[in-house]
């Protein structure tokens, strides 16, 4: 049996759930939010308690998917999610930089100590 480990103070598996391809990249637009939602429900059904996520999968559209998926279950799940990169050209993958403070508002998502700034990858 694996070690817990602590992610923001909060306790977590060592198993987490990234959820990127849910809403952007892999064929986004063959994406289905019944079936994302529902793969979210089963992986909490099994014991995954930590999400990922970011306000420029989408943009926006992940953490919404996630925040739907999660909704009456939030205190449950450690949330990761990552702002400040944002999607300038999807069609040329040309990303900037916003870290304005709009950017780190998470409604329904009641994030904070699972937020961080999307790390810099030239």
């Amino acid at each position: 049996m694996s070690t817990p480990r602590a992610v923001a103070g909060r306790e977590t598996g060592p198993i987490g759930l990234g959820c990127m391809g849910m809403t952007w990249a892999y064929g986004a637009d063959e994406s289905d939010a019944d079936e994302a939602i529902a793969t979210i429900h089963r992986a909490l059904d099994i014991g995954v308690t930590l999400l990922d996520t970011a306000d420029m999968y989408g943009p926006f559209t992940n953490e919404e998917l996630v925040g739907r998926a999660i909704a009456g279950q939030r205190e449950e799940v450690v949330l990761a999610t990552k702002c400040g990169l944002v999607v300038e050209d999807a069609a040329e993958y040309v990303l900037g930089r916003d870290g304005s403070p709009y950017r780190w508002q998470r409604p329904g998502l009641k994030t904070g100590k699972g937020l961080c700034a999307h790390p810099d990858h030239p």
